[in-house]
């Protein structure tokens, strides 16, 4: 799978003068196999890809949870792979725990549309108690990021409102129903076009 998205992805990187990152997701079993980071390099070689166009998604509890993960990670973003924490939030996560990432070169957090979902489809506009605190957590979260250095991605944006709001807090990725539905490589080129 690593394969095929690489080999699309180092199409797209000779097409398009600003070619798209391409995120895999990959287990923390396989971030911990001491051969993995020897593995991607050689993929990445093999189809043409820049390194920085790769970004790798593992699940909080994966990364949080077995040191190995994270000397797996610290090796892939010395190659120059990025490294995200996926579903951040939906574990067992210690916050203490997040002071370590950047250090093993993980650069970004992957929030889960559950923090959208009860922030509601107005962007929290809708003045309910449950709606406000989670904009108040979203917001939280996303400061404490930035100021560890990480990036955001929020997942799940589905109304413009979601959308604005992302864009007041300052998330730098957003993805979701509101800006388009899974396509075919050829569909998505056009997009690119």
């Amino acid at each position: 799978m690593l394969r095929r998205a690489c080999e699309q992805a180092g199409a797209w990187h000779r097409a398009f003068a600003e070619p798209p990152v391409v995120s895999v997701n990959v287990s923390g079993e396989q971030l911990a196999d001491r051969h993995t980071p020897g593995t991607v390099a050689e993929v990445l070689e093999l189809t043409g890809l820049p390194p920085h166009l790769l970004q790798l998604e593992v699940s909080e509890e994966a990364t949080l949870s077995d040191p190995r993960v994270l000397r797996g990670t610290a090796d892939l973003a010395a190659y120059g792979v990025l490294l995200v924490v996926d579903d951040f939030g939906t574990g067992q996560a210690n916050l203490a725990q997040l002071a370590e990432l950047p250090g093993h070169g993980v650069g970004g957090l992957k929030l889960p549309a559950e923090f959208l979902e009860r922030v509601g489809p107005d962007g929290g506009d809708c003045h309910t108690q449950v709606a406000a605190r989670a904009v108040q957590v979203l917001a939280s979260t996303v400061t404490l990021a930035h100021d560890l250095g990480l990036r955001v991605t929020v997942e799940g944006v589905e109304t413009p409102a979601q959308h604005t709001l992302m864009r007041e807090l300052g998330v730098d990725l957003a993805q979701g129903w509101h800006y388009g539905v899974p396509d075919d490589a050829d569909s998505t080129a056009k997009l690119f076009r």
